[in-house]
């Protein structure tokens, strides 16, 4: 899924694109579900993907992280936290939207 500042409307956000509760640590999936941190559980879903070289479709993009999923993708970071929290129904303080650096899809270990 590639989706360049392509509006939510037109995204199919009800189908992720990138599931990784499977990979996630005990930690972190306790986390997710126990609803005490789900913005860590969706950093640590990051990192895993980044790590797994999941993300090298998204370099020098940001991507939106929810429920341990990428769920969109584009270059302004704003306007995705806007259009996923509206999209979505949550508060756009709740999703992890990072900026997926070149180098650091290049150099997964």
């Amino acid at each position: 899924m590639s989706l360049t500042n392509t509006p939510l409307a037109d995204c199919n956000l009800s189908q992720p694109s990138t599931p990784v509760q499977s990979s996630l640590s005990a930690t972190a999936t306790a986390s997710a579900t126990d609803g005490h941190c789900p913005e860590l559980a969706d950093w640590n879903a990051y990192y895993q993907l980044l790590r797994a070289g999941q993300l090298e479709n998204y370099c020098d993009r940001f991507v939106v992280v929810f429920n341990g999923n990428v769920v969109a993708a584009g270059d302004d970071p704003e306007q995705l936290r806007q259009q996923a929290s509206e999209h979505l129904g949550v508060p756009g303080e709740r999703l992890v939207i990072p900026f997926v650096d070149r180098n650091e899809c290049n150099n997964v270990e």
